[in-house]
């Protein structure tokens, strides 16, 4: 059985999270939202990609828009029954202090509900007002704790990302250090087992070598001793033929003849004795040193440059007594760690590099160094990688710029700032604070709403071109005097024009149109010449061109970068398309940006259905590959630009410039 809050859930509204007030039905899913609420929504959203506020299903509005929709009275009926069971079942709170006394007064300087004697006694000089009807007044501070409270929500939000991506991190620098650890001992093992059996085999050969003189010493000694017992033999039989006077020789004589004459040879020098050598085994100095010290050292950053401070002194110190001979350095890279700041607190960034040559050929052991390894880094900083874009300096913009959509960096250390709201601002970045930031309005608001994207571009001879999406139009300003000196396009090229760019290697404006395709003008005298992915974009969100008369245009919903040859007229057919996605997932691109050496940069986001969406910036090369990723302090992207090493992006929701380093 559903409990009260169950029905109460079951019947509030996705936008102000209360009971229905005048519900209506989104026929696409089926689900609520009070009418009041549905108003606010579609003007929020100029009537443009709606979606229902519960499960994102894309919806339609009624030819005659919100009021087309017809409010359920039998719902609204159920929904002020829960209303008023709601309040039915709340208990009168009366005063702690005044016995009996109802909380019927409101204090809207300590925003506190009081009864009449306490607003009489302890808060005196106060603005009192009845509880019901002090919301006005109450209502601006109220809404500074709701706003400081959603900030330091978020900020709490983000710690806690930052502590999960911490950990994931530590464990994965964790089993890498630990990895290199073993890599190293393996080595090491693996060497001092290969040089062990060599001087096994050494071992074989020289005592087998010595055995087998040995032997054969043994086996001519033995045959000369046969021989010597055989001529004792024949001792008699050769005294008997010498004595006998006979004049006849047997063949027993001749024998007996012959083993003496073999016996008289027999000593010796017929078989000499084999040189005897006496063999040790002495270990390499530099095993028995590696015995008695550690492979490696774990050490923080400060540690490790008082290290590498004391080796600097130590190397002058050889060479000031010395100064003639050339010094050799020696610079040990088995296995060695290298570590760089990281992002959210500091962690491991581990590299393995190459053994140094001659570490398996050498004869004798040499074993590998491991190197420290350091912890370095901000709290803020993205975790560390070698393939990484870093931040160099970031700009909090000042009132009155709100939701800014574009940035163009102008001269040295000033940026021209176009927001939502039609303004075009242009602020310098050299003062320490936003107070003393000099602003110059180029453009007035246009409108107090908040409009599509409004993209803003400046040529080399000083014309700054931006975009009107109220007029649905491109206006031509001169910076020198700070005035409109003529509109380019009208309703019939347009339905709201988005951002722009201007040709690198001609005179061309090109202009991408909310519903698709790139208009492209003469930017002299403003005629409509060519048109580039008509029927092929969608939702083109960034423009560029680049010195070999290419137009990159970066698709929002499709989440890829169309690469055009502007060359050709009419170029409906890209060259190329570069696929924005991690992983396999494909992400929101935002804008895009070439710079001098070929490498595209991309700004995109990831929606995320569990927590709040990840933007980055990404770098490829110019066969589509991505070689760096940064810019994990992006809340909402939007323009980008790239000039010399550095590339600058405008965050529509931190309202700030971030500047990385390339």
């Amino acid at each position: 059985m559903a409990t009260g809050s169950d029905m109460d859930d079951q019947f509030s509204c996705p936008v102000h999270l209360d009971i229905l007030v005048n519900p209506v039905v989104l026929q696409a899913c089926q689900h609520w939202i009070c009418k009041g609420c549905l108003q606010k929504y579609v003007s929020s959203k100029n009537g443009i990609d709606l979606e229902c506020p519960e499960c994102r299903e894309p919806f339609d509005l009624p030819p005659g828009g919100v009021e087309a929709f017809r409010v359920n009275h039998r719902m609204r009926d159920i929904c002020q029954t829960l209303l008023a069971r709601q309040n039915s079942q709340s208990p009168e709170v009366t005063c702690g202090k005044h016995q009996g006394e109802p909380l019927s007064r409101f204090c809207c300087q300590c925003l506190e509900a009081v009864c009449e004697e306490c607003g009489d006694e302890d808060h005196s000089g106060h603005r009192i007002r009845n509880i019901g009807s002090a919301w006005r007044f109450a209502a601006p501070a109220i809404e500074q704790i709701f706003e400081k409270s959603k900030i330091a929500a978020r900020q709490i939000d983000e710690s806690l990302e930052h502590s999960i991506t911490r950990r994931v991190e530590i464990d994965k620098m964790k089993e890498a250090a630990s990895n290199d650890v073993n890599d190293l001992r393996d080595k090491l093992c693996n060497h001092v087992t290969a040089q062990a059996n060599g001087l096994i085999q050494e071992i074989e050969r020289r005592f087998g070598e010595q055995d087998e003189k040995e032997e054969r010493y043994f086996q001519n000694v033995s045959a000369s001793l046969k021989k010597l017992q055989n001529i004792n033999k024949y001792k008699e039989h050769l005294q008997k033929m010498l004595s006998s006077n006979s004049h006849v020789v047997t063949e027993a004589d001749v024998e007996a003849l012959t083993s003496l004459k073999a016996g008289e040879h027999l000593n010796n020098a017929t078989n000499p004795t084999p040189r005897f050598s006496s063999y040790l085994f002495e270990p390499n100095p530099l095993m028995a040193k590696m015995l008695s010290e550690s492979i490696g050292d774990v050490l923080t950053d400060k540690e490790l440059k008082q290290r590498e401070a004391t080796k600097a002194t130590a190397n002058n110190d050889v060479l000031s007594r010395n100064p003639v001979a050339s010094p050799l350095h020696f610079q040990p890279t088995s296995s060695k760690l290298f570590v760089t700041p990281s992002r959210p607190s500091s962690q491991l960034s581990v590299t393995p590099s190459r053994p140094p040559s001659g570490f398996l050929a050498t004869p004798s052991i040499q074993p590998p160094l491991l190197s420290s390894v350091s912890f370095l880094g901000d709290d803020r900083d993205p975790p560390p990688t070698d393939e990484m874009i870093r931040v160099r300096s970031r700009i909090m913009l000042p009132h009155p710029i709100v939701n800014p959509v574009d940035v163009e960096p102008y001269l040295e250390d000033r940026f021209i700032i176009s927001d939502k709201t039609g303004s075009v601002t242009l602020i310098s970045s050299s003062a320490g604070s936003n107070e003393g930031r000099k602003v110059i309005s180029l453009k007035p608001s246009t409108n107090s709403e908040i409009l599509v994207q409004s993209g803003v571009v400046v040529t080399r001879d000083k014309r700054l071109f931006t975009c009107n999406g109220t007029q649905t139009c491109v206006e031509q300003y001169d910076l020198d005097s700070i005035a409109c000196v003529r509109r380019i396009g009208d309703e019939s090229r347009f339905t709201s024009p988005r951002c722009l760019t201007h040709g690198v290697t001609n005179r061309m404006l090109y202009v991408s149109d909310i519903k698709g395709g790139v208009k492209v003008f003469d930017s002299y005298n403003g005629q409509h010449v060519d048109e580039v992915g008509g029927g092929l974009l969608l939702t083109p969100s960034g423009l560029t061109t680049d010195n070999n008369s290419r137009l990159f245009v970066a698709d929002e919903l499709q989440g890829q970068v169309y690469i055009f040859d502007i060359r050709m007229n009419r170029a409906q057919q890209p060259l190329q398309k570069l696929s924005t996605e991690i992983n396999g997932t494909l992400l929101h691109c935002h804008d895009v940006a070439v710079s001098g050496i070929g490498n595209i940069y991309v700004t995109v986001t990831r929606h995320l259905m569990s927590r709040a969406p990840v933007s980055l910036l990404l770098e490829y090369d110019g066969r589509g590959r991505c070689k760096r990723k940064g810019g994990w302090e992006l809340r909402q992207p939007r323009g980008l630009r790239v000039a010399g090493r550095s590339a600058t992006v405008v965050d529509e929701t931190e309202n700030c410039i971030t500047t990385y380093m390339l």
